[in-house]
């Protein structure tokens, strides 16, 4: 639990620095639309594999001693009753959150699914299904009489709906509408929204991740619609979003026509960025940004300082859980007896690593090996620093007894 939340807080921190490095990037670099959606994509995908954690030795294992022999061991080390921490109550907080976020998104899958079975809905017919709409062979396009915003969804079947009073609209508008949302199936746009919103449901309480998948889908929205306004023309398109504005829409968690964004999309066909565009010029300079920042971020992890418990600031550890190693039956046989002394790091999460054998008692019948052994099983209340989880070096003598 422990290791989770402190695991949980650092990848917080580290997917922070690409996330905001990356909007300073987009805010002093201009960009076409479908740039800054390869852009956006990367930068997601390099935050999230800082969400890879690291290997901390979670093991654990049933130990037993022999009932000849007594083991004591001897620590400098206070030892404490396991009890609710800021950990624990954090990581109940995110899995908590995780689940209202998803119970939502699946309210939204739901929704849209009853869309589809939904009484009323009927065939657009072929009128559309020509050159102003390609791509259109295998997608059902319906007329709904409950909705007020096209949508199209669905990846082995796609579905384009399109509202009742879309129909009242010129032939060339109706047609930029059905060839918009049959570009959205074409790049299997509604997959990636899923995944966007499965990943901003894991990670909602971070709003890095709610800024950049905001930022993706506004330079997906703004790609399609420069693709289709080149086609159809500016003005034709500008009026036709404005037309379908004008209907409040619904509140949909997967899918929706969104007003908050619809006056920089408009802003964005107004403008009509050049269209001579240094595209390996942006990949570059672009992909250099997000390469330095990622690099950055993940040797945070790394550059953890090692305290040691004789300077004054530290907090010592104290052991919330001891395993005690296995007097092995050759060492016994042998009439072994003595010290094995250890010395090792505390991590923040309360694991043990670095562990090194100081002075050995027995290399040849495995209680030196079982020391360490049962050293990697223990787990700490980690030392602080002016109340921060800290690595701190330990030692830790185990003693070896024949009764």
């Amino acid at each position: 639990m422990a290791a989770l939340a402190d695991w949980l807080m650092l990848f917080s921190v580290q997917a922070a620095l690409p996330i905001g490095v990356a909007a300073i990037g987009e805010a002093c670099v201009a960009m076409p639309a479908a740039i800054r959606l390869i852009y956006w994509r990367a930068v997601l995908a390099g935050a999230l594999l800082l969400a890879v954690p690291p290997a901390v030795g979670m093991s654990v294992s049933t130990v037993t001693v022999d009932a000849r022999s007594m083991v004591s061991l001897v620590t400098s080390l206070e030892t404490v009753d396991p009890s609710w921490r800021l950990s624990d109550v954090i990581l109940l907080v995110w899995l908590g959150g995780v689940v209202a976020s998803v119970s939502w998104l699946s309210v939204g899958l739901l929704a849209l699914r009853r869309l589809r079975n939904a009484p009323g809905v009927r065939p657009v017919g072929t009128t559309l299904n020509g050159p102003d709409a390609p791509g259109l062979t295998h997608v059902a396009i319906w007329w709904h009489p409950s909705i007020t915003h096209p949508v199209s969804f669905g990846i082995g079947r796609p579905l384009i709906l399109l509202p009742l009073h879309a129909q009242f609209l010129p032939q060339a508008a109706l047609a930029a509408v059905v060839h918009h949302e049959a570009l959205h199936v074409a790049r299997r746009d509604w997959a990636w929204q899923i995944a966007e919103e499965f990943v901003r449901a894991v990670l909602w309480f971070h709003p890095g991740f709610w800024w950049a998948i905001d930022r993706l889908r506004l330079s997906r929205e703004e790609a399609i619609d420069a693709i289709v306004a080149r086609r159809y023309g500016h003005r034709i398109y500008m009026e036709t979003l404005m037309q379908l504005a004008e209907t409040s829409p619904r509140l949909a968690p997967t899918t929706g026509f969104g007003r908050r964004h619809l006056v920089r999309r408009m802003r964005a066909l107004a403008a009509r960025a050049p269209a001579r565009v240094n595209r390996w010029r942006h990949h570059v300079m672009l992909g250099g940004l997000l390469v330095a920042t990622l690099v950055a971020a993940s040797t945070l992890s790394g550059q953890q300082r090692v305290f040691s418990p004789d300077e004054e600031e530290v907090t010592l550890p104290s052991v919330v859980r001891e395993v005690q190693p296995v007097y092995t039956q050759a060492a016994m046989d042998a009439g072994i007896e003595g010290d094995v002394l250890l010395t090792g790091v505390v991590r923040p999460d309360g694991t043990i690593d670095q562990i090194d054998i100081v002075e050995s008692l027995d290399a040849e019948f495995g209680l030196d090996e079982a020391a360490v052994e049962a050293a990697t099983q223990w787990r700490f209340e980690p030392g602080t620093v002016d109340g921060e989880p800290v690595s701190v070096e330990v030692t830790l003598e185990f003693r070896f007894v024949l009764e």
